[in-house]
């Protein structure tokens, strides 16, 4: 099984942790509850025979907002594959 390593990336109140926790655990929590440090959650995505794609593992890591720009000099990022940036419109 291939394994990503993709980064919830954004500022605190944004909703990393609730896009997370909706994918992995198919729930949604209205009430804020701050990260701290850092939540790290997989979510296994099945193979697609029909494409001939292999399942893949995808390790979910939701920071904290309050690293800012200084996540890029941590070594939370070492070894991504992908990041996804939420953020808030209003």
């Amino acid at each position: 099984m291939f394994s990503a390593k993709v980064m919830l990336l954004g500022d605190m109140g944004v909703g990393k942790t609730s896009i997370m926790h909706r994918l992995v655990h198919d729930r949604f929590d209205g009430e804020y509850k701050s990260t701290l440090g850092v939540e790290v959650l997989s979510y296994d995505v099945p193979a697609d025979p029909v494409r001939g794609d292999e399942a893949t593992c995808l390790v979910l890591w939701d920071t904290d907002g309050d690293f800012g720009m200084r996540i890029f000099d941590t070594v939370y990022v070492t070894g991504a594959s992908a990041a996804i940036v939420v953020s808030d419109v209003t």
